[in-house]
């Protein structure tokens, strides 16, 4: 079977290595043929075809069990200490406003917001933004590849929502536009990798390949996020200074530390904690 490349890279590269084709039978969609690809500028991992984002509708994803409390899921309530604790240990402050950038109905905003912080939640599925609202969740519509948020935030947190996204590059610099300085961002994405997704391939339960747009290796990750320009990535206790290639005129661009909190390089999921500043 024969797939075209319908859009370029988020890098904007259009040469591509096919790793290989296989026919998916996992998740919601099973019998669903797809080829992943490799950019050869960047290297990301991407699908074809890209999903239709109408699908999104079509598997309900913002069906919920109507159970939000923490204490009845202890492993959302695991991850919202985890996720705190981590942006803790990059400086975020007790008042700060957090977004959890693709937030569906908002059950880690509402386990957010049980442990006293300010949290928000945004997603492009308005009828997952609905329920939460329902339930009394502060949750609103936003794009971010396409817009930035409406205000500034104190920290963010993006859990396994990096690998929908056609353009993880615009998405990252929108959301530098509405971090206030030195805001830790919390991101975890699979991790194609990894040994298990090496050894299982389209048997990897998180490929997911009509879903996920792209599939991130620790070292794609980290180029994603150097690329928006606003934020640079490096691992353990370093501290290194970007100097963005080509947008320094007149002072319009703006330089940003990154500092990796933790990089969980488990084998099937990354988790890197980022801090962006102006200097």
């Amino acid at each position: 079977m024969q797939f075209e490349v319908d859009a370029p890279c988020a890098c904007g590269g259009k040469r591509y290595q096919e790793l290989y084709q296989s026919v998916y039978e996992r998740g919601r969609v099973p019998g669903y043929p797809f080829a992943l690809l490799k950019c050869g500028e960047c290297r990301l991992i991407r699908s074809a075809p890209v999903p239709d984002p109408a699908m999104y509708e079509a598997l309900d994803f913002h069906e919920s069990d109507g159970r939000l409390e923490a204490r009845e899921r202890p492993w959302l309530a695991a991850a919202a200490d985890g996720i705190i604790q981590e942006l803790r240990r990059a400086g975020l402050p007790a008042s700060a406003p957090i977004l959890d950038v693709g937030c569906n109905t908002g059950e880690l905003v509402h386990a957010l917001r049980e442990r006293g912080h300010d949290a928000e939640g945004c997603d492009i599925d308005g009828a997952a933004i609905t329920v939460g609202r329902s339930r009394g969740l502060p949750l609103f519509a936003l794009n971010l590849e396409r817009e930035r948020p409406p205000r500034a935030y104190g920290a963010a947190v993006l859990v396994h929502t990096l690998e929908h996204t056609l353009e993880p590059m615009a998405l990252l610099d929108h959301l530098a536009g509405g971090l206030r300085a030195g805001a830790p961002v919390y991101v975890a994405v699979p991790n194609i990798g990894g040994l298990i997704p090496l050894l299982m391939r389209e048997n990897w339960g998180f490929l997911m390949p009509s879903q996920h747009v792209c599939h991130f290796t620790p070292s794609t990750l980290q180029a994603t996020v150097e690329r928006t320009l606003r934020f640079g990535l490096h691992h353990s206790s370093q501290r290194v200074k970007l100097e963005p290639a080509g947008v320094g005129l007149k002072g319009m661009a703006k330089r940003v530390t990154a500092e990796l909190g933790r990089l969980g390089n488990r084998s099937d999921e990354i988790r890197a904690v980022f801090t962006a500043s102006d200097l």
